[in-house]
């Protein structure tokens, strides 16, 4: 990210775990810090803690979605360029990849989501840098998008939020036009995005955001895959077009929010 020109901080902090204290890290990458309004996208970096004989990989839990934020940030970052220097678009991206977000022992309030909430609590108690008149750092936060579980070749997503259903409607209208277009090339037996499938709530990343007003989009596969916190979520059990094509749709959705197509 560094490379790419974006400002990467990290966000370093100990916690308490059923395991005593660890240190913790999020890192934090921006495209443009001195705007104020933000479009953040996240993932969790961290791996489950499986002990035994055969190390658990987490591919799509969460490889793939930090794999896919990385490589839109490198393909979208000449179009954020251009958008910046012609005064497009009064926004900036910023990735998070958050640390500690599987559970130690057994997933509860406390064990679970380290970073996200120790994030989501160190910006509601200080000031927007950008923007004096912001009651905290939080409130410029525009849309919240997670990425988790994705990958497997069921991977299917559903509108969880109804105040962000434009967000989903357009991701839905993407994949649409990209498939008729022949752009996409996984044979799937129906969509990823479906206007139509069961919602599920799902203890993520974005809850600490969303519990503080934050607009989410929660981009993760449901049902679960298969393979989900199994040794066998690693590279073979991914589907390399599905992933593809994903990370087509995403790139689109992204451009289209930043410069307001």
């Amino acid at each position: 990210m560094s490379s790419l020109g974006w400002t990467v901080e990290e966000d370093p902090f100990t916690d308490y775990t059923p395991y005593g204290p660890i240190a913790f890290s999020n890192v934090i990458a921006t495209f443009n810090p001195s705007k104020a309004k933000r479009i953040v996208v996240a993932c969790h970096y961290d791996s489950k803690y499986m002990p035994g004989p055969t190390p658990f990989v987490g591919a799509t839990d969460s490889a793939v979605p930090c794999a896919i934020m990385i490589d839109s940030a490198r393909r979208i970052n000449q179009i954020a360029t251009d958008a910046q220097a012609n005064h497009l678009s009064d926004f900036s991206f910023q990735f998070i990849f958050f640390d500690g977000e599987e559970a130690f022992y057994r997933w509860t309030s406390y064990d679970s989501l380290y970073g996200s909430r120790h994030l989501a609590e160190r910006w509601s108690n200080i000031a927007d840098r950008n923007d004096v008149a912001a009651v905290d750092n939080i409130q410029n936060i525009d849309v919240f998008i997670l990425l988790d579980l994705i990958g497997t070749v069921d991977t299917q997503f559903a509108n969880h939020f109804a105040n962000t259903s434009a967000h989903f409607n357009s991701l839905v209208d993407i994949e649409q036009c990209l498939r008729e277009s022949g752009y996409l090339t996984s044979m799937l037996r129906s969509t990823l995005f479906r206007p139509y499938g069961r919602p599920s709530p799902v203890q993520d990343d974005h809850i600490p955001f969303l519990h503080r007003g934050v607009p989410v989009v929660h981009l993760i596969s449901t049902p679960f895959p298969s393979v989900w916190h199994t040794t066998r979520d690693d590279l073979q059990h991914l589907d390399v077009n599905t992933v593809d094509d994903f990370s087509r749709i995403f790139r689109v959705y992204l451009a289209s929010l930043l410069i307001g197509i």
